[in-house]
Protein backbone atom coordinates (compact mmCIF):
# COMPACT_ATOMS: atom_id res chain seq x y z
CA UNK A 1 0.00 0.00 0.00
CA UNK A 2 1.19 3.59 -1.56
CA UNK A 3 0.18 5.96 1.68
CA UNK A 4 -0.77 9.29 0.22
CA UNK A 5 -0.43 11.41 3.20
CA UNK A 6 2.47 13.75 1.79
CA UNK A 7 0.80 13.70 -1.58
CA UNK A 8 0.53 18.08 -1.68
CA UNK A 9 -1.82 17.25 -4.88
CA UNK A 10 -5.29 17.08 -2.70
CA UNK A 11 -6.93 20.84 -2.60
CA UNK A 12 -6.32 22.70 0.40
CA UNK A 13 -9.40 23.32 2.95
CA UNK A 14 -7.72 25.90 4.87
CA UNK A 15 -4.41 27.62 4.59
CA UNK A 16 -3.04 30.50 6.64
CA UNK A 17 -0.02 32.24 7.41
CA UNK A 18 1.41 35.03 9.52
CA UNK A 19 4.19 36.02 10.58
CA UNK A 20 5.29 36.40 14.77
CA UNK A 21 7.46 39.12 16.23
CA UNK A 22 10.33 37.17 15.93
CA UNK A 23 10.07 37.13 12.17
CA UNK A 24 9.28 33.25 12.14
CA UNK A 25 6.94 32.82 9.35
CA UNK A 26 4.07 29.91 10.50
CA UNK A 27 2.63 28.28 7.57
CA UNK A 28 -0.69 26.21 8.22
CA UNK A 29 -2.63 23.88 5.95
CA UNK A 30 -5.62 21.55 5.87
CA UNK A 31 -6.01 18.79 3.07
CA UNK A 32 -7.92 15.74 2.73
CA UNK A 33 -7.29 13.27 0.72
CA UNK A 34 -9.01 9.95 0.10
CA UNK A 35 -7.04 8.42 3.41
CA UNK A 36 -7.59 10.93 6.16
CA UNK A 37 -7.94 14.62 7.10
CA UNK A 38 -4.41 16.29 7.53
CA UNK A 39 -3.21 19.30 9.33
CA UNK A 40 0.16 20.70 8.15
CA UNK A 41 1.54 23.39 10.03
CA UNK A 42 5.11 24.60 8.95
CA UNK A 43 7.26 27.07 10.63
CA UNK A 44 10.26 28.70 8.51
CA UNK A 45 12.75 30.58 10.92
CA UNK A 46 14.81 33.85 9.53
CA UNK A 47 17.61 31.47 9.31
CA UNK A 48 16.40 29.73 6.68
CA UNK A 49 15.97 26.11 9.38
CA UNK A 50 12.17 24.96 9.49
CA UNK A 51 10.23 22.66 10.99
CA UNK A 52 7.07 20.67 9.26
CA UNK A 53 4.35 18.53 11.55
CA UNK A 54 1.97 16.56 9.70
CA UNK A 55 -1.18 15.45 12.17
CA UNK A 56 -3.73 13.40 10.26
CA UNK A 57 -7.01 12.17 12.03
CA UNK A 58 -6.63 8.47 12.39
CA UNK A 59 -2.98 8.42 12.86
CA UNK A 60 -0.08 9.14 14.78
CA UNK A 61 1.92 12.64 13.67
CA UNK A 62 4.69 12.80 12.23
CA UNK A 63 7.65 15.93 12.55
CA UNK A 64 10.71 16.60 9.63
CA UNK A 65 13.00 19.71 10.67
CA UNK A 66 15.92 21.12 7.62
CA UNK A 67 17.94 23.57 6.25
CA UNK A 68 16.53 25.45 2.84
CA UNK A 69 18.33 26.31 0.09
CA UNK A 70 18.76 30.39 0.54
CA UNK A 71 21.50 30.75 -2.29
CA UNK A 72 20.52 32.85 -5.10
CA UNK A 73 20.34 31.96 -8.42
CA UNK A 74 22.17 33.56 -10.90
Amino acid sequence: MVYQCLNFSAPLSEYTSAYNKKGNAKITLKVRNEEDNYLYNIIIYPNGSSNIQVTPTNRQSISFSGEMDLKKKE
